[in-house]
Parts: C-alpha cells; structure tokens; sequence
C-alpha cells in the first residue's frame, strides 16, 4: 500500500507542478506518466491501477476537474503503453519509441478535441501576457528577443503540428527511458523497456536532409499571403528537421567529449550551455546536418584504426 501512494501522491505532485510552476513545470507535464509507469512495471498492473484511481480522484474532488480529465486522457495511455511494451519485447527500441510517440500525440489530439468541445478553446495555446513577462524575466529587456517573440506569437497558432510532435517526441523519450533506468535500478528482476543506443551513436537518415531542402524551396518559392496554408506546411517542417539535426549535433558534440575524455563537469556544463542558450542552437543544428551528411564518427574513428 504504500509504495501505492508514493507513486500517486508523486504524480499529483507532477501534474500539479506541470499547471502551476512556470519553465520547470513544463518539463514535470511531461513527466506525469512516469511514476505510474514505473509503479505498473515494477509492483503490477493492479496496484498502478489503483494508484491511477487515487489520482484520478483527489484531482476530480480536491483539485481540478481539468487536471483530472488530462491525466486521464493526455497521460494515462502512454504509462499503459510503456507497460505494455515492456512485457512484450516484441519490437526494438526504436520502434517502442514510435509507438510512444505515436501514442502520445493521439492522446494529446483527443485532450485537444475535448477540450475544444467544452470550452472552445486550444489548450495548447499559451497565455501570450504570460509568455511575454516570462521572457523578460529570463531574458531582460533585449529588444532583439522581444522583437523575435512578437513574431513567434503571431505564427504560433499555425505551428501547433510541429510543436504538438516535438512535445510528444520528448515526452516519450523522457517517460520510455527514464522508466528502463528506474525499473532496471529499482526492481531488476522485473521486466524493463529495451535499451536505447548509447547517446553518442544517434545518427539520423540522410533522406532527412532531402526533406529539409523540399521544405526551404516551398519556404522561398511560396509566398506567405498568397498560400499561408502551404508556407506554414514549410514552416513546420523546417522546425521538425530542425530538432531532429540539433540532436544529432548534441549527439556529435558529446561524441566528442567521450572521446577526448572530458570529466563529468565539463559535459554537464556543455549539455547545460547547448541546452539554455539559444544562440549556440543554430550552430548545433549546423554540426548535425554536416555530421549526418559526411559522418564524422564513422570517418574519425577509422582514421584512429588506421593508426593503430
């Protein structure tokens, strides 16, 4: 029983945090399916079952309504899928991450659509008042920055597909590894999800970069007042690959720190540096476009065998 409410009252301490506590509370959202998923993996389904009713209630009675249906429907699933995927060992990782993916972008559609109907609003818009006195908080009083976010508010209603993708492709990421390391620590005699490739090894393929040029001709050949629908189509393309080459950038990037053998401070203080500071974002996506055009790491890797 209480290894029960641990998992629940972590969860409401999660979810609360994801609606109440600005810039951390994002990433505590995304986080709300973990302990759920852990406590199904490594105590049953009946006891994460009934650590999800505890949830569910205190939210519907004590909290929030709202909290209570996204729970419900934006999170639950993808604990039940993690699960699920971590009894059959059916598939590789990878393809148990599509499915997370796949399974939390449907869930965040349905929470989308629901919400919708009740209230006739996007959920996943933010307040722009708020994002402003966020920003300027963390930021100051940049003019370049305010300048940029201004721009970004006005298309950002149009870029909901890029982001909703990019949200549910970290979150399942997040969830699906997290819950192997906790499983694997905690209870491992327990049944685990399969192990990602080592960080340093994500390559992407290199049809992506094809994709990219597509999205930037459509992007230039395409004006915006004339056809919004196919420019913004470009937009979040562009957006997409984008993240998809930053992680390969990171990836090299830490490929190479492993090789030269950098301590532990050194690559907390660089995945901080690359993490929370924008201008070093375009020069990132940069190394992993090029890394996933020459691979760097095949050929540097080589060369080292060569000399050996």
């Amino acid at each position: 029983m209480g290894q029960v409410i641990f998992f629940a009252v972590l969860t409401l301490i999660l979810i609360v945090a994801g609606f109440f506590v600005p810039v951390a509370g994002f990433f505590a959202l995304m986080l709300c399916p973990l302990p759920l998923a852990v406590c199904a993996c490594g105590e049953g389904h009946k006891k994460a079952a009934f650590a999800e009713i505890i949830v569910e209630a205190v939210l519907l009675l004590a909290i929030s309504p709202t909290m209570a249906l996204y729970f419900l429907l934006g999170c639950a699933p993808l604990s039940g899928t993690i699960l699920i995927l971590s009894e059959s060992k059916k598939y590789k990782s990878s393809e148990n991450y599509l499915i997370c993916v796949a399974v939390s972008i449907v869930s965040k559609l349905f929470v989308m659509f629901v919400f919708w109907m009740f209230t006739g609003k996007n959920i996943l818009l933010p307040d722009a008042n708020a994002v402003k006195i966020l920003m300027s908080q963390i930021y100051g009083n940049d003019r370049e920055i305010k300048n940029l976010l201004n721009q970004v508010l006005i298309i950002f209603p149009k870029m909901i597909p890029a982001i909703l993708i990019l949200f549910s492709s970290l979150e399942a990421f997040l969830n699906y590894s997290l819950c192997n390391v906790l499983v694997k620590k905690f209870y491992p005699s327990k049944k685990h999800p399969e192990d990602f490739p080592a960080f340093t090894s994500w390559r992407f393929p290199k049809s992506l970069m094809t994709v990219l040029f597509f999205a930037l001709m459509i992007g230039y050949f395409t004006d915006f007042d004339d056809h919004p629908d196919l420019a913004m189509f470009a937009i979040n393309l562009q957006i997409l690959i984008n993240f998809i080459m930053y992680a390969e950038g990171f990836s090299l990037i830490f490929w190479f720190m492993n090789r030269y053998k950098f301590n532990k401070i050194f690559k907390s203080l660089g995945g901080i540096l690359l993490l929370f500071f924008p201008f070093l974002w375009a020069w990132v996506i940069i190394m992993g476009m090029c890394d996933n055009v020459f691979n760097f790491r095949e050929k540097l890797s080589g060369s080292c065998n060569l000399k050996k």
